[in-house]
């Protein structure tokens, strides 16, 4: 096997990575120092990326992710996670492993667990992560095929096609380019949705202004998609781009008790679906549709937009087993008791 040198963000040139990742046939935004960047400039998260490059310094394999606390304070240790959002790249198999390992030994001095949330899955790799002592486990997503807008707007649901129809005949509209004052409302939406509903950590408003900042500066690769009605945000959608692939809903809202008859929800899906189809995108990502074993109804929710349903699964380590079941627990329980976790 090759020898291969593990490189962190900081001692890589900026144009390298981003050509591996823009050459990549599987590459994404959430692969790019444009993400890993936005995430260092918050403090919600702590963002990492490693690269495996051979004796002639060409990148073979890379991965990116953040490390996030999610209850700061008494018990930070045991929420601290390190997350990739999508699958490690690689051009050469053997570099996966070695890689795989170094981030194991990295997030494993700081984090619970590790996640890898695959958007893609092959038998080579599955060895190599079995080796690095990470287990998969089933975790299903939608992709929308956007590449005939026609087409796309007819896989929808009917039900779904008539409260698009209905909320924009009524004046709803999308905004596509929004203020910060917009932007601010949006978030509210989703505060409250993610305190209420939710019950997930939901990062602070300056992660989502770094992000809308981004979006000013190179618009190509992150976009606000936000619904307006009366004058008022009543919902959106935020998405991180990867060129002309896929469009990936990171975090959407609505307000949809309070706007029963415009589906602010549905139709900010939709936005993000209209706009691949209009921009050459070839996919709308879901980014998940929970477990397949698992009640989840925000599935059926996703599955009426025509995409289609695949379980790529999710890679996890578990580094403190010990931490694991306690914090599985004692969540579980915070969560009962203050409407969040």
């Amino acid at each position: 096997m090759p020898d291969y040198k593990i490189f962190h963000a900081a001692a890589l040139e900026r144009q390298q990575w981003d050509e591996y990742v823009t050459t990549h046939e599987l590459g994404t935004v959430f692969h790019s120092s444009f993400l890993y960047d936005a995430f260092s400039r918050t403090t919600d998260f702590i963002p990492l990326a490693m690269f495996a490059l051979d004796s002639r310094d060409n990148i073979q394999a890379m991965l990116q992710g953040f490390i996030q606390t999610v209850k700061p304070g008494l018990l930070a240790g045991l929420s601290t996670r390190a997350v990739l959002l999508k699958s490690p790249l690689y051009s050469d198999i053997s570099a996966l492993k070695p890689l795989l390992s170094a981030l194991k030994e990295h997030t494993g001095k700081q984090a619970v667990y590790t996640e890898i949330r695959n958007h893609w899955t092959d038998a080579l790799s599955a060895s190599a992560y079995a080796e690095c002592g990470f287990e998969l486990h089933s975790h299903l997503n939608y992709l929308v095929d956007c590449s005939d807008p026609n087409r796309a707007w007819q896989a929808i649901s009917e039900s779904k096609r008539r409260q698009i129809r209905k909320a924009l005949a009524a004046g709803a509209e999308i905004v596509d380019a929004p203020d910060a004052c917009q932007l601010e409302e949006f978030y509210h939406i989703l505060a409250k949705l993610y305190l209420e509903k939710v019950r997930k950590p939901l990062p602070s408003y300056d992660f989502f202004r770094v992000l809308f900042d981004s979006s000013k500066e190179t618009p190509q690769q992150i976009r606000f998609l936000l619904v307006k009605y009366a004058g008022r945000i009543i919902g959106g959608i935020c998405c991180p781009v990867s060129g002309h692939k896929a469009i990936h809903e990171l975090y959407v809202a609505g307000l949809d008790a309070e706007y029963k008859e415009l589906c602010p929800s549905s139709l900010a899906t939709w936005a993000a679906i209209d706009y691949a189809g209009k921009n050459g995108i070839s996919a709308f990502d879901f980014m998940g549709a929970g477990r397949p074993e698992e009640a989840y109804g925000v599935r059926e929710f996703k599955s009426r937009f025509g995409g289609v349903l695949a379980d790529t699964g999710r890679y996890q380590c578990i580094h403190s087993p010990a931490k694991m079941l306690i914090a599985k627990s004692g969540f579980k329980l915070l969560g009962k008791l203050k409407g969040r976790i």
